[in-house]
């Protein structure tokens, strides 16, 4: 064969070969990337921030009515029952998914991913660093955009969430114990970071 048909061969085998690299490409199973704009990312962190909010301000005040009519005991029976169903009940007002997640859950429920893991550390750098962190939105793999703001310990939380047998009453630590056979949330000391708050919103 001629050096000229030998070249001619080469190159016609190389575009076969490109043309099927190409197609396998366009054709192939891996999900397409949809980027969103920076200004729809700050429309959910400024919708995020109200939402999170007004769901703390309906837990709490569920929270304190609880306490003042019949002490941590009663707050720790209130939560055990009434704490997800409020939350869900914001959910519902304002369509998104909302919870509360947690490295070191007190309800199974609240049981934070693995992303969610690398996304809590990365605030308890902040933390550590500046004294605070900084909320955040994040693309999900669900083509979704979810936005999470730290939950931090302050002096209250630590009747229920403190030092055992410490900040904790032996009492209380005994209902704990009884209503969250397989709690975690102890041991916090204020400024902590206790968990995040999970806001997905839909398409």
């Amino acid at each position: 064969m001629r050096p000229l048909k030998i070249i001619f061969v080469i190159f016609i085998i190389s575009c076969i070969l490109t043309s099927c690299d190409e197609a396998q490409k366009s054709t192939g199973s891996e999900k397409p990337q949809h980027y969103y704009p920076d200004s729809l990312a700050n429309q959910v962190r400024e919708q995020g921030r109200g939402i999170a909010k007004a769901s703390f301000q309906a837990l709490s005040t569920a929270l304190i009515a609880a306490i003042e009519k019949g002490g941590v005991p009663h707050a720790l029976q209130f939560c055990n029952v009434k704490a997800l169903p409020i939350t869900d009940s914001m959910a519902m007002i304002y369509n998104v998914k909302i919870k509360r997640i947690s490295a070191k859950n007190r309800n199974p429920e609240n049981v934070a991913d693995k992303e969610q893991l690398q996304l809590m550390e990365h605030m308890q750098k902040q933390i550590a660093a500046y004294g605070s962190a900084k909320d955040t939105v994040v693309h999900t793999e669900q083509d979704e955009l979810a936005y999470y703001a730290p939950i931090i310990v302050a002096a209250p939380c630590l009747q229920c969430h403190g030092a055992e047998n410490n900040d904790i009453k032996p009492e209380n630590l005994a209902l704990i114990k009884k209503f969250y056979p397989g709690d975690k949330a102890t041991g916090y000391a204020i400024g902590d970071l206790r968990g995040l708050w999970f806001l997905r919103f839909k398409k």
